[in-house]
């Protein structure tokens, strides 16, 4: 039989239950009539690089971008939203005039204004986030139990209505039953259980931070490795040409400027390969938000720095058989732009791109790949042997993190681009 809790055990249950079971559905009650449920999808696509770069700065967490974007064909719903995402978004995507103390500070008695209310619930549910004794008597919000308890209800239902704070006011009168009682007493003896899990936790994130600096040590060295075996590689070739050719370097050299002064032809050629485009840019361009990117950023940057790129949605002919033209196209390109996301390899002319990529990259390593890692996966969730080996060895570029030279960082990978209008 369980023993009879204290009055400031019964009153953590009661304020646990207050503000985690009545208090999201007031505030989203605010929530949804400034993003209309019917409305929420096009909405938070529309502001998508604007939500980017709340997860980059770490104010929105993985698993809250979950619930903004879910994986086809689910949609986000706000009843899935927790408190704190709900006023993240509020504050960030809308024109609501903040508390005057900000969301992170408890509002004065006198603030009575939907955002005031908000961070009046916030305030609250921050304090019972860190309590560890699962105990709450006058001292723990700084004021009594009760005081504490009249604020929350009046911001619920300032927020929710009427029969939201009925509900409260009920919650805080009746009796606990007996479930309430045993999942108290749960939370008594796994006290010492979270005090142990919490040394764990640090000893990992510890131990992680060591693994990551040992990874970052590996990165430089094998990018070193691979930078001087290309020189080698460069050196190599350029040697083996120069014993089996049979035109004298500086005659070679005048034969090319003269054609670079009277050629036209629109194709070049390099060591007996046909070049037509700089770059092929390979992506799920089912995928309307990346397909956005591609079309309104990438390439507008890269083509104003005089690359030509082959983008297959664009470039390619109406009517052709589809396989037949990658195939084409691929040979006649230098360099491949892949953007890795999580349907990427699910797509059929997705998939046969890259494998023509890898033979073209394979025969010629003079042709670069610059892999993107769009969506951040690691490389054992991908399945395709020499893409997992890409980013095992850390040679594919993090989209999440890109900065102000993530553009150059891709030219840089590309090289220079051959003056195609020339030949």
């Amino acid at each position: 039989m369980a023993t009879r809790l204290t009055q400031e055990e019964e009153n953590y249950v009661r304020m646990s239950l207050l503000l985690t079971g009545i208090s999201p559905r007031a505030a989203r009650a605010v929530f949804d009539q400034e993003f209309a449920p019917s409305c929420l999808n096009a909405t938070l696509t529309k502001e998508y690089n604007k939500l980017k770069d709340l997860q980059q700065k770490r104010i929105i967490n993985q698993q809250q971008w979950n619930l903004l974007f879910p994986r086809r064909p689910d949609v986000p719903d706000s009843k899935t939203f927790d408190v704190t995402l709900m006023i993240t978004l509020l504050r960030n995507l809308t024109n609501l005039s903040s508390p005057c103390g900000g969301y992170d500070q408890l509002p004065s008695d006198n603030e009575t204004s939907p955002t005031s209310d908000l961070a009046r619930i916030k305030y609250y549910r921050n304090i019972m986030a860190h309590l560890d004794e699962g105990k709450i008597d006058n001292s723990t919000f700084n004021t009594t139990f009760t005081t504490a308890w009249d604020n929350i209800t009046n911001a619920i239902g300032r927020l929710g209505g009427q029969t939201m704070k009925d509900e409260c006011y009920n919650l805080k009168v009746k009796i606990l039953d007996q479930t309430n009682q045993e999942i108290m007493m749960d939370i008594k003896r796994s006290k010492d259980e979270m005090s142990e899990l919490k040394k764990s936790v640090k000893s990992l994130n510890n131990s992680m931070k060591s693994l990551k600096r040992t990874k970052k040590a590996m990165k430089v060295e094998v990018k070193r490795l691979k930078t001087s075996n290309e020189d080698m590689t460069v050196e190599v070739k350029r040697l083996k040409k120069a014993n089996t050719d049979t035109v004298p370097w500086n005659i070679r050299a005048q034969i090319k400027e003269i054609l670079e002064e009277n050629g036209n032809n629109e194709l070049v050629e390099v060591d007996d390969k046909t070049i037509s485009y700089d770059a092929y840019l390979s992506f799920d361009d089912n995928n309307e938000i990346i397909r956005k990117w591609v079309v309104e950023d990438l390439i507008k940057y890269l083509e104003s720095k005089g690359y030509k790129l082959c983008l297959p949605c664009r470039d390619f002919d109406i009517g052709m058989i589809r396989e037949e033209e990658i195939r084409v196209v691929v040979s006649e390109c230098k360099s491949f732009i892949v953007l890795l996301s999580d349907a990427y390899l699910e797509d059929h002319f997705a998939n046969l791109e890259w494998k023509l990529i890898w033979n073209s990259y394979r025969e010629d390593r003079s042709k670069e790949i610059a892999l993107i890692n769009y969506d951040n996966m690691e490389s054992g969730c991908v399945k395709q042997r020499n893409m997992k080996a890409f980013l095992r060895l850390g040679y594919a570029m993090d989209f999440s993190n890109r900065n102000h030279q993530f553009m150059q960082e891709i030219t840089h990978k590309l090289g220079q681009q051959f003056d195609l209008q020339q030949y």
